[in-house]
């Protein structure tokens, strides 16, 4: 059991380099990973990299940047149209 067991984390810009290094340590850890970034090819990756089970991603939607809370927003909205665990 990884000392992030039962958590959630969130990590932005999550598809390449640093991002998905920490996300993937993350997921190693236990937590399930919400990966935020705009490059929905590279997001895929990342989940397929971490497992679905531990990681999902985030997409920015074509004019979401424009939106004071970004990436807030886009993050809130796609938790709220996640299954109850």
């Amino acid at each position: 059991m990884g000392q992030l067991e039962g958590k959630t984390a969130v990590v932005t810009g999550g598809g390449t380099g640093i991002g998905l290094a920490t996300a993937v340590r993350l997921a190693a850890e236990g937590a399930h990973v919400f990966i935020t970034g705009r490059r929905k090819t590279e997001l895929d990756a990342a989940v397929e990299t971490i497992g679905a089970a531990r990681a999902s991603s985030v997409t920015e939607r074509h004019g979401d940047h424009h939106h004071p809370r970004w990436p807030r927003h886009g993050l809130a909205v796609h938790l709220a149209r996640q299954p109850a665990a």
